[in-house]
């Protein structure tokens, strides 16, 4: 199966913004706390809550590069569905995910306390799947594994920050990923198997900024 190199697209968004013209701020640096909801279509998962904390450098005049750590956790829906089975019980798998990512961001400063912004990145994610155990229609058992590869992100974003004081900021931001996955939904019991392809969820986070 093909791997994806992690660290290619951070290294072209960092030459990207390293090559903008030469910036003239007071804040080059700050750090940032996170609550992310991502929204997907249900195979595998609806919603993917999580949380994480991000830091950005500014390297040009309102351009800065951004990298964060993010855990997402998720219930993988009705994992049987996916070889053929049918359950007595709707049973999902839990499953987590942690994510390194870094991206460009381009900010817009209003009047005011206010800027709005939008960031362009990549993340890789290693993906912690859960089993889902139970009994078919049929009356049998089914014992479900998932694999799964380390997954590539692609991400977009966009959104506004308040700023009440000098250091300290509130932002909210939509957000439109592309998940590369590749699952491989095994039954011990009867040896079925099904897979999972990529998917495009839809999300929000809220985050909580200080600057420095």
């Amino acid at each position: 199966m093909h791997k994806h190199n992690p660290l290619l697209p951070i290294v072209l968004l960092s030459l990207t913004a390293l090559s903008l013209p030469a910036a003239s701020q007071d804040h080059r640096f700050d750090v940032e706390a996170r609550v992310l909801v991502l929204l997907g279509n249900g195979e595998p998962a609806n919603d993917m809550p999580g949380f994480g904390l991000a830091g950005h450098w500014q390297v040009r005049e309102n351009w800065y590069v951004g990298a964060a750590v993010d855990q997402v956790s998720f219930d993988f829906e009705r994992p049987y569905e996916i070889i053929g089975l049918t359950s007595t019980e709707e049973i999902d798998a839990g499953n987590e995910f942690t994510r390194v990512s870094a991206w460009v961001e381009r900010r817009y400063p209003l009047s005011g306390p206010w800027h709005w912004f939008w960031t362009a990145g990549a993340g890789w994610a290693s993906l912690d799947a859960g089993d889902a155990r139970g009994f078919t229609t049929s009356g049998s058992a089914y014992d479900i594994v998932t694999e799964a590869d380390d997954e590539l992100h692609l991400m977009l974003s966009a959104g506004a920050r308040w700023r009440p004081t000098r250091n300290l900021a509130v932002g909210l931001a939509a957000h439109l990923e592309r998940h590369e996955v590749s699952y491989v939904v095994t039954d011990r019991v009867s040896g079925a198997t099904g897979k999972v392809g990529s998917q495009t969820p839809l999300g929000f986070s809220v985050g909580v900024q200080w600057s420095f």
